[in-house]
């Protein structure tokens, strides 16, 4: 279970798969390109920088499975690294989604991934009740908008607003940015004490060491994700398919 700030239990929340395709959308990218360059290239997140690919890679699995299994969330929260995680693949998947906007002409999977998330998580939070974000909503956009990630009018500024920073999709699985403060681990212990008793802050937590995973381990996880990555594709096609194949006349016009 994840500690986000949207769960209605104790417990944490458990997400689907269909939920978190912003967050496996660059999944099979990271680990193809991290088999030849280092962790530190790869990840905009200091914290995440030291890691060796090993490291990544088990963190990754324990990342997901916290998304979308039962085990509670643990005691003082999830480590820094793994909350990281979360933020640096939501700014990957911006990356791609500028890619795939530059490039022209290159298809529209990224932006098709991100807006699944925006649609299931933000949209319609309250299933009856459903609502734009006011960053589409300042962009003109409204609910009967079919396909509304294909509008030309929600631009890069927008998806920038929606992935990265502060923005909705962060605060869906993040209450803040404790693991950025790595200044405090340079402070002398009383006075690092102080700031971190005054916010509340376990350095022991948001500070904790990535587990270095043994070949065994390295092996589960890496299959764990490259299963989660094949499951993704395996929905995404049959989406497509449903969308481009005939079909009986009340199939939903938009992808979702």
């Amino acid at each position: 279970m994840w500690n986000s700030p949207h769960s209605d239990s104790e417990a944490g929340k458990r997400y689907a798969l269909a939920d978190l395709s912003a967050l496996v959308l660059p999944l099979d990218e990271l680990l193809y390109l991290s088999e030849a360059t280092p962790v530190s290239e790869l990840v905009e997140e200091g914290i995440l920088r030291p890691l060796e690919r090993s490291e990544l890679v088990f963190a990754l699995h324990e990342v997901f499975e916290a998304l979308t299994g039962d085990v509670p969330v643990p005691e003082g929260g999830h480590p820094g690294i793994h909350e990281a995680i979360i933020a640096d693949l939501l700014r990957q998947s911006f990356d791609l989604v500028v890619c795939e906007m530059e490039m022209g002409d290159v298809g529209e999977s990224a932006r098709e991934a991100v807006w699944q998330s925006v649609d299931r998580l933000l949209i319609h939070r309250n299933p009856y009740e459903p609502a734009l974000p006011w960053i589409l909503e300042d962009a003109g956009m409204t609910l009967e908008d079919p396909e509304s990630y294909r509008l030309e009018n929600i631009t890069l500024a927008d998806w920038e607003k929606l992935l990265c920073g502060d923005s909705p999709l962060f605060s869906e699985f993040l209450w803040d940015e404790d693991w950025r403060m790595d200044s405090l681990m340079d402070l002398p212990p009383d006075a690092a004490k102080w700031v971190t008793d005054l916010a509340g802050l376990d350095l022991q937590v948001v500070q904790a060491l990535p587990h270095t995973p043994d070949e065994d381990e390295l092996r589960k996880a890496e299959d764990y994700l490259r299963k989660l990555i094949d499951q993704e594709e395996r929905v995404n096609q049959d989406r497509w398919r449903s969308r481009t194949e005939p079909g009986p006349d009340d199939w939903p016009d938009t992808p979702f």
